[in-house]
């Protein structure tokens, strides 16, 4: 990338290798600021503003997010995480929903980022197969366990 960033100096006169996400999908940010005079913008908040987030969450008790694997990476930039930092501002809880939720993940952390509670989807140990085959009937118990505990804690 540092070569990289160095042809693009000498061609454009442009210091691409110190923005964040210009080495991202080798180099196509990069490449994109120079020529085109493009702006990095992280994805999440061009859905976000496409969807109208901010507009939902005005109405919102809660909003809940969901993620495959809810890990270290899942704080650093990853949509759910994206989307409940701005729940987070406009004082909207979020709890996430995931496929799998990393023992090493710190919850501290994940609540910094807004996220207050996490819910795997699966019920224990179980091969990738029969977590698919499974997946219909995971959510449907998930989701009525979490309708259980929001009914307890509501009444």
């Amino acid at each position: 990338m540092k070569n990289y960033a160095r042809c693009i100096y000498r061609c454009c006169g442009k210091e691409v290798d110190t923005i964040p996400g210009s080495g991202a999908a080798g180099g196509v940010g990069a490449a994109l600021m120079a020529f085109l005079d493009a702006r990095l913008q992280p994805g999440i908040s061009l859905v976000l503003e496409a969807i109208q987030y901010t507009q939902h969450l005005k109405y919102a008790a809660l909003a809940i997010v969901g993620e495959g694997k809810l890990d270290s990476q899942s704080l650093n930039g990853k949509a759910p995480v994206g989307a409940a930092k701005v729940a987070q501002m406009m004082g909207v809880p979020v709890i996430a929903i995931a496929g799998y939720i990393d023992d090493q993940l710190d919850l501290n952390e994940l609540r910094q980022c807004g996220i207050e509670a996490c819910f795997s989807v699966v019920n224990g140990p179980c091969d990738l197969p029969t977590t698919l085959s499974q997946g219909e009937n995971n959510l449907i118990r998930l989701g009525e366990n979490l309708a259980g505990y929001f009914r307890a804690i509501l009444s």
